[in-house]
């Protein structure tokens, strides 16, 4: 998402919303299960579930023209726990769930647990009762006149 670098292209005011973002970094690259690029402007990531691979990456955003962009609401998941979990945003590495929210004043009301898939390995990502996401997992649209949304 976004411009293939700074001087070309770019993503401005759109929503990416309630998707399953399971183990995309299949080249194990480090560019993460949503790979954000250049000059990002306006942009809402919101009410996704996001499970990372072996990497552990989560978001990867290499550049610094990303502005006024809206990331929260979200259930992210990893295998060797938050701590272990990995976010880049703009140029800096967050080791860890909590530095990362921290540091970048993103997903302050997002989780970071088992989404609880009925059955992953074999490609099923229907949620079990009593996912997280059942409870706590909501979208957030800001200028919206629905201001915040319950993902079903």
């Amino acid at each position: 998402m976004g411009g293939y670098d700074e001087g070309r292209g770019g993503t401005s005011d759109s929503i990416v919303e309630s998707n399953t973002l399971y183990k995309n970094d299949l080249l194990g690259d480090g560019n993460g299960q949503l790979y954000l690029q250049a000059n990002l402007s306006g942009n809402v990531i919101t009410g996704n579930i996001i499970v990372a691979g072996d990497s552990g990456v989560m978001i990867s955003n290499e550049y610094t023209s990303n502005s006024k962009n809206t990331v929260d609401g979200n259930l992210y998941y990893a295998e060797g726990g938050a701590d272990q979990a990995v976010w880049v945003w703009k140029k800096k590495e967050y080791p860890g769930f909590a530095l990362y929210q921290r540091g970048t004043g993103n997903d302050s009301s997002s989780q970071f647990a088992d989404p609880q898939f009925k059955d992953a390995a074999h490609e099923d990502f229907r949620l079990k009762p009593g996912s997280p996401s059942d409870k706590h997992l909501t979208v957030i649209l800001p200028a919206s006149p629905l201001a915040v949304l319950t993902r079903r």
